[in-house]
């Protein structure tokens, strides 16, 4: 039997189990917990799509706020951060957020090191696993996490920053997932493989030696999320990998204008290893109009994509809740954004639209 028949035998089996007896694949503990049974998550014993939307409110450390790295949405994304967030989170339909943190400012031994961002972060991550989302931690290295002109390879900082974060979270709380390094750069290619697998081993090795066994680690495929085709193995002891990816619509480059592109860069591999899509955007931004998530006939084919998704159990993470003009309009944060303004074709649709009001649809509709 060919590897993919494999994969859908263990999915089958897995389903089959979560059916007759929830009880049977669920760790004990907080609502929101993530577990694995013959490569298939589960959220508090049932088989699991993910449903989640993206924070950057807390990705910037107090220290590089207002250092020039950041711009205006992310201060506003800052500002917008609080004790609401939950309730609202829930009441879009999602039931897991994606935190950025920034690795510069966790890492002591980093310039942008703010001595109190760590506990600003922990008290974020506990306020939403009270309200029972599941909480995945993405390690950001990009410009909005304070510093400018990163390699965009996991190193000593990314390290030393979740060396210096492990040790306030909890080790039982399965419902924590860590994305190890958001957006990993580089061209697929033997030698860029090798020196990912080795940064990523690393990494993995560091968070089971410091005793978080039971959570899952997401280890995103390079050119900045977007391809995992011909990815080498990652080296688990409690075999928690999951493979994340970030499958926006304007990479024309592999064709994610059609399953066909999807198939080629990440869904042919995610037949054969667990996956998720932990970051998805499409929306014209007024402050920057060139940049959209723009693909072919862009309303049709992101149902095309939600659908792809969801039939192979990736779900999907919406970004993001907080920066303006995304899901929500630039200038009406509580109000989602539409394709009311969509004109037929990438070029002609010059005024700002999104897919929130999509997501939140679909969050709502399928269970």
């Amino acid at each position: 039997m060919a590897k993919a028949g494999f994969r859908r035998l263990h999915v089958a089996i897995a389903l089959l189990i979560a059916q007759v007896s929830p009880a049977l694949a669920h760790d004990a503990g907080p609502a929101g917990q993530i577990t694995m049974a013959n490569g298939v998550l589960l959220r508090d014993g049932r088989p699991w799509a993910m449903k989640g939307v993206k924070l950057v409110g807390r990705v910037t450390p107090q220290s590089a706020l207002d250092n020039g790295t950041v711009g205006h949405a992310i201060h506003v994304a800052h500002g917008r951060f609080g004790p609401q967030l939950p309730v609202q989170i829930k009441a879009f339909g999602a039931d897991t957020v994606s935190i950025e943190v920034s690795q510069y400012g966790l890492d002591p031994g980093h310039p942008v090191h703010d001595p109190g961002y760590g506990a600003q972060v922990v008290d974020a991550i506990r306020m939403f696993r009270a309200a029972g989302l599941t909480v995945i931690i993405c390690m950001q290295w990009e410009r909005a996490a304070g510093v400018r002109g990163d390699a965009g390879v996991p190193g000593q900082t990314t390290g030393n920053a979740w060396a210096a974060l492990l040790p306030m979270l909890s080790k039982d709380d399965a419902g924590l997932i860590l994305d190890l390094f958001n957006e990993p750069a580089g061209m697929p290619g033997p030698a860029t493989f090798a020196t990912w697998q080795a940064a990523h081993n690393a990494l993995v090795a560091h968070v089971r030696h410091a005793g978080f066994h039971r959570q899952i680690v997401v280890v995103s495929g390079l050119r900045g999320a977007e391809w995992l085709d011909g990815t080498p193995p990652i080296t688990d002891p409690d075999h928690r990998v999951v493979f994340g990816i970030h499958p926006q619509l304007s990479v024309s480059q592999f064709h994610f204008d059609s399953a066909a592109g999807w198939d080629a860069a990440f869904g042919n591999f995610c037949l054969q290893h667990a996956c998720l899509a932990t970051e998805w955007t499409l929306a014209r931004r007024p402050d920057e109009p060139l940049r959209t998530g723009c693909g072919g006939n862009a309303p049709e084919l992101a149902k095309t994509l939600l659908n792809y998704l969801w039939q192979r159990r990736m779900g999907v993470v919406g970004w993001s809740f907080d920066f303006p003009g995304t899901l929500f309009q630039a200038d009406a944060p509580q109000t989602a954004t539409t394709f009311a303004t969509w004109a037929g074709t990438c070029e002609a649709s010059q005024q700002p639209y999104g897919n929130g009001q999509l997501l939140t649809d679909w969050f709502h509709t399928h269970r």
